[in-house]
């Protein structure tokens, strides 16, 4: 819960920086302040080198590895931009998830491209 109420005045079109929680700290705009997941939704976010990011499609199968145990799925988003030599494959991942699942767990990918 934010305990100090951010100010909603605006400066030249753009929204100022605040204080939020204890006064000390302040985000600027666009700041991740807080981040709701749902357990049973996760997704895995695969860094692929961008010399092999042309081969991903759409719907392509993917096996994923938790390090809790194993678990399929398919290429949901495949990002346009390329960030330090790598392009994020977004995988939607299919069943229940193995137990142990987070978010933000490193897991290894694994896709066939044809």
């Amino acid at each position: 819960m934010i305990e100090d109420r951010a100010r909603s005045r605006r400066e030249d079109g753009r929204r100022p920086r605040q204080s939020v929680g204890d006064g000390k700290r302040e985000y600027g705009p666009g700041a991740n302040l807080a981040r709701v997941v749902d357990p049973a939704r996760l997704k895995a976010a695969l860094r692929v080198p961008e010399t092999q990011a042309k081969d991903v499609q759409l719907g392509q199968r993917a096996a994923i590895d938790t390090r809790t145990g194993p678990i399929t799925g398919r290429v949901a988003r495949v990002d346009p931009a390329s960030t330090g030599g790598t392009v994020t494959v977004d995988v939607v991942l299919d069943g229940t998830m193995p137990k142990g699942a987070r978010p933000d767990l490193t897991i290894d990918g694994t896709m066939t491209c044809r």
